[in-house]
This record gives C-alpha cells, structure tokens and sequence, in this order.
C-alpha cells in the first residue's frame, strides 16, 4: 500500500512512491501525525534503498483514533496528502494541516 504521486525536486530527481514510515496519534489535541518516506519508485523500497524525502502531514478533521494503515491511507488520498509547492526538499519535515 502506498500513495504514487510524483514529485520533482529543485535537483531534477522525481520522487513517486510514498510509503507511511511513522504514525503518531495526539490524543489530547485529536490528530494523528503521519511522516511518509518518499522513494523514487516502488522497487527502490522493495530492495531496500533508503527513502530520498520525507514528508509530515497532520490528519485533524478525519482524526480516528486506532486507525488501520488502510484507513489512513484514505485519509491521505482523499487528503491530496503531497503536493508539489508543499513537498519537503529535503529530509526534513514539514507539516501540512487538514483543509
């Protein structure tokens, strides 16, 4: 399972396969911080390569608590999850809130 959106970064590299790499629910402030690793493709995952970017979103108005992997995943599809201006170009984070 994985979002397949691609993204060019400023050096020309295309990142396309976004795999949830980090969940962290916020139980107080009802969100779930959600970190995907982003590959170049999906074989490059498979065969164990590091990820190129990361990226941070926080799921607040679709916030469940326990969410399954398959569910946020919805969440992030329905979501959009990455777009090109708010993608991270480096391995840093940046975080995006739920319009």
């Amino acid at each position: 399972m994985a979002i397949i959106k691609k993204v060019t970064l400023d050096n020309g590299v295309e990142i396309c396969y976004w795999h949830i790499g980090v969940v962290k629910e916020n139980f107080i402030e009802r969100c779930t911080e959600v970190v995907l690793f982003g590959y170049v493709s999906e074989e490059m995952r498979k065969a164990g390569k590091e990820h190129v970017m990361t990226h941070l979103v926080n799921i607040v108005d679709r916030y469940t608590t326990g969410a399954d992997r398959a569910a946020l995943y919805g969440c992030l599809s329905e979501f959009g999850g990455i777009s090109d201006e708010k993608a991270v170009k480096t391995r840093k984070s940046n975080s995006i809130k739920d319009a």
